[in-house]
């Protein structure tokens, strides 16, 4: 499993490394992505997304449970669900 990032790295970092995920999973230009960006305009249906919570799960051992799915809109909902469930937010180690 991937290191965890904590919420003090800077937001490059989280931005890179999702942008590595979906173009590693969804072949999208990670330059391409801003934090507006709806997930829908990038071809991410609903399978789709549970792909991808699956691969952000992995990536920074973040859990994405079924009601946060759906909540999911843009990049930077996804960025604010893994910002605010990083270990030093949730009291849990890494």
């Amino acid at each position: 499993m991937a290191k965890a990032i904590s919420n003090s790295d800077n937001n490059i970092d989280l931005h890179g490394r999702l942008g590595s995920i979906l173009g590693r999973s969804f072949q999208i230009n990670p330059n391409n992505l801003q934090e507006s960006t709806e997930l829908a305009s990038l071809g991410i249906d609903s399978l789709s997304l549970v792909e991808l919570a699956n691969s952000v799960e992995t990536e920074f051992g973040v859990p994405v449970d079924d009601r946060a799915i759906e909540n999911l809109k843009t990049i930077g909902d996804l960025v604010a669900h893994i910002s605010l469930s990083l270990p030093e937010n949730t009291g849990i180690g890494p």
